[in-house]
């Protein structure tokens, strides 16, 4: 299951629907919640739900942005996760740390 909390919103995705149903109940039983339906739009991120995957679409004004390096290795490949495969750490903060230098 996966899970974001941002201040007052709940956003959470799962391929088995029961665990859904239970962490819904759960936080029922917890919080002061109400359900809301499908997310299309969180933290300036449009969300498209399609069958073959969930897509994720940020507009930015580029006019007036400034020329950088590629701040990412182009030799990472990047693909889908369909077997939930535990996040390498290590490789994820060596990406975002080079965001910064």
């Amino acid at each position: 299951m996966i899970t974001q909390i941002y201040i007052d919103d709940i956003i959470y995705r799962s391929n088995n629907e029961l665990l859904c149903k239970k962490f819904e109940k759960c936080m029922k039983n917890e919080l002061e919640m109400s359900m809301m339906s499908e997310v299309n739009y969180f933290l300036r991120l449009q969300i498209n739900q399609r069958n073959d995957g969930i897509f994720l679409k940020q507009i930015i004004a580029l006019e007036n942005a400034k020329i950088s390096r590629t701040p990412m290795a182009t030799t990472t490949e990047l693909d889908g996760d369909e077997h939930d495969r535990d996040v390498d750490i290590k490789l994820c903060r060596s990406m975002i740390e080079s965001l910064y230098t």
